[in-house]
């Protein structure tokens, strides 16, 4: 709201009496004031990328499980001619202990806040069972089987395979070979820390071609038929 009264004076005006007067205006910084805020947590980043799901799930009812190795197959099978002797062969067991671990954490809260604040519940209940899966993924890769430590694959493994001056594809090849060549086994997945397996996807041929696909193509993450997990809890 605004006067403007003008006083005339022997024809001359003053500058105030053209201007509008300003009352007290009510202004925001007048106004009582609530902040607005979004009902969604923005979280702190962490790893979500995980093997969790590498393993085979099971369960215990005990604390602990006891199984039997097959540690010694002698295979003395051979042709024979009629009524040689055949070979003989042998089968031994070992007992192998398999003890439980516990992995837990946990937040203090009050009742009240429980009871006040809708979302505390389920929030804290997430973040807890985030918390935890995120350990025993490091613990299924690093875990050295030193108690309260689960046994991990970094010192379960007993074939390894050293880079050496071979390109990263063939060392990784090797890895895959020599499992199924000294170990017998079906590899089931190449677990690498995201850093190196940037390099395998930006490695180009001399002419610049990238190997693993033209950035524009959203690129399969595998090697060799096996699907790749990263994680920053691998060795880098």
């Amino acid at each position: 709201a605004f006067t403007s009264a003008a006083t005339y004076r022997l024809g001359t005006v003053k500058v105030e009496d053209i201007l509008p007067q300003f009352k007290t205006l009510f202004q925001n910084s007048a106004a009582p004031q609530e902040d607005e805020r979004l009902t969604r947590i923005v979280l702190d980043e962490q790893e979500e990328r995980s093997i969790l799901n590498l393993p085979a799930p099971g369960t215990m009812s005990m604390p602990s499980l006891s199984y039997l190795e097959e540690t010694t197959f002698t295979n003395n099978a051979a042709e024979r001619s009629e009524g040689a002797v055949l070979g003989e062969a042998a089968l031994a067991f070992t007992e192998r202990t398999a003890t439980a671990r516990a992995i837990g954490s946990f937040i203090p809260v009050t009742e009240e806040a429980l009871a006040d604040v809708d979302f505390l519940d389920s929030y804290l209940r997430g973040r807890l069972g985030f918390m935890v899966r995120q350990r025993l993924a490091s613990q299924l890769l690093n875990g050295d089987n030193s108690a309260p430590n689960i046994q991990g694959y970094y010192n379960a493994v007993s074939q390894t395979q050293a880079k050496g001056t071979d390109p990263v594809f063939d060392a990784i090849y090797k890895g895959i070979v020599k499992v199924r060549n000294t170990g017998f086994a079906e590899p089931d997945a190449v677990v690498l820390h995201p850093n190196d397996f940037q390099d395998i996807r930006l490695t180009r041929t001399a002419d610049g071609v990238y190997i693993m696909g033209a950035p524009t193509d959203p690129g399969a993450e595998t090697l060799f038929g096996l699907p790749v997990y990263q994680s920053t809890h691998a060795v880098e």
